[in-house]
C-alpha cells in the first residue's frame, strides 16, 4: 500500500505482483484445448457418479 500510494502521488507506476510470486514463480502448465475439455468432462462424469 505504501509503495502504491507513493508511486501514484508522483505519477509513477508500481509492481502489482507479490514478492513471493517473483521469487518463487508457479510452474506454467502447457495444455491443449482438448486436454482441458477432457479434464472438465472427466470431472462432470465423476460428479454424475460415472
Amino acid at each position: 500500500m505504501i509503495t502504491e500510494n507513493t508511486a501514484k502521488s508522483v505519477g509513477g507506476s508500481y509492481i502489482t505482483a507479490r514478492l513471493e510470486d517473483i521469487f518463487y514463480p508457479q510452474p506454467v502448465e502447457e495444455k491443449s484445448a482438448d486436454d482441458i475439455i477432457g479434464g472438465i468432462r472427466g470431472k462432470i462424469d465423476t460428479l454424475r457418479g460415472g
